[in-house]
Parts: structure tokens; C-alpha cells; sequence
């Protein structure tokens, strides 16, 4: 047996059921009162740990979904290059009063003491092709009374202003490979303190 009741919007209801398989179906009571506003949800940073070089960054949360803290793991950077300010630089003193440049002078300070040859009295550094790779860089310094002058050997460009000259004993400068083709030529950038003519 099946029983369907119709029930008007606003009027009210009371149903008695002596049959247990009677079930009243979509009646609703009344609302009942709003609940408690919940508490905020927090978020905090845990530990911070130092992962291996090259790992990726890991982030766990060890507290709950309502009150969050973040552990962290981030990756150490790779190992520098050498050659900083923590590595002693090599010296390659030179005496004379003309030096070729040297396919092993790249990362060294070259030191010129020579009193140099002719009027202003010069000592003359030529720098040839095939001696450094892009990026490389040659330190020179001046440490003798003749005026250090800097020329490119055959197939290679120095630029610098004002002048490819160290400007007076002390001075010092260096030598950055910018190019090492020879189409048209090889080219360095010569900058520090350098001669205004």
C-alpha cells in the first residue's frame, strides 16, 4: 500500500504512523540556530634544512590542515668557479721592456719593472691571437718607471679608451678577451687606469 500526501506551502502537518513501513519523505522542520564562527586557519614556517646541490626544493607540512607549518628544503648552490678573491692570483714578473702575452698568462697578473726604451720611455706588451678563450682575463700592472703600452699582435684589435697606455708606474689594468675569431680579427677590451694621451 502507497500513500501520497499534498501539503500547501505554510500549512502544517502532522503525520501518525501505526505501520512501520509508513516514512514520511521530504518534510523538513524548521532551521535551527546559526553555529559558532570557526577559528582562522593559520600558517607558519617550520624548519629550513639545506638539501644537496642540484636536488629540488621540498616543502612538507608537519602540522594540520587548519594550522599549517611549513618545512622547508632548499638545495645549496653548486660550487663557484675559482679564481676569486679568496684564491691567491698567480705573478708573472717581467723585467724587459717588451713582453709577449702567453697562452699561459690568463688568470695571472703580469708586472712590468722595466724602465723602458725610447722618448716618453716605453715598455711595449704585444698580445697575439690564440692566447685566451672568450671571457678570459689578463691583469697587467705597471710597476717600473717605463709606460706600459699595449699592441695587438697580427689578427688582433685592443679596445680601451682613451688610450692603450697604463697611465703612470702602479698603474694597472686588464686584458678581457671579447672575441677569438679572426674574421675580421681577434679582439680584447683593455680597461683600467689607463693614459689620457
Amino acid at each position: 500500500m502507497s500513500v501520497a500526501l499534498t501539503i500547501n506551502v505554510g500549512s502544517s502537518i502532522t503525520v501518525q504512523a501505526r505501520d512501520p513501513r509508513i516514512v514520511a519523505v521530504g518534510v523538513s522542520g524548521p532551521q535551527g540556530p546559526q553555529g559558532d564562527t570557526g577559528a582562522a586557519a593559520t600558517i607558519a614556517v617550520g624548519t629550513k634544512t639545506t638539501g644537496a646541490a642540484g636536488s629540488s626544493v621540498n616543502v612538507v607540512n608537519s602540522g594540520t590542515s587548519s594550522a599549517a607549518v611549513f618545512d622547508f628544503t632548499i638545495p645549496r648552490g653548486d660550487t663557484g668557479a675559482t679564481g676569486d678573491w679568496s684564491t691567491a692570483q698567480t705573478l708573472n714578473p717581467q723585467s724587459g721592456n717588451s713582453y709577449t702575452i702567453a697562452s699561459t698568462d690568463p688568470g695571472k697578473l703580469v708586472t712590468f719593472s722595466g724602465a723602458g726604451t725610447g722618448t716618453p720611455a716605453t715598455v711595449t706588451v704585444t698580445v697575439p691571437t690564440g692566447i685566451a678563450s672568450v671571457g678570459q682575463r689578463i691583469d697587467l700592472a705597471q710597476l717600473g718607471t717605463g709606460q706600459v703600452s699595449v699592441t695587438g699582435g697580427s689578427g688582433v684589435t685592443i679596445n680601451s679608451t682613451p688610450t692603450v697606455k697604463l697611465r703612470t708606474q702602479y698603474s694597472a689594468a686588464t686584458l678581457i678577451c671579447t672575441a677569438t675569431t679572426a674574421t675580421p680579427t681577434a679582439t680584447f677590451l683593455l680597461v683600467g687606469d689607463l693614459a689620457a694621451s
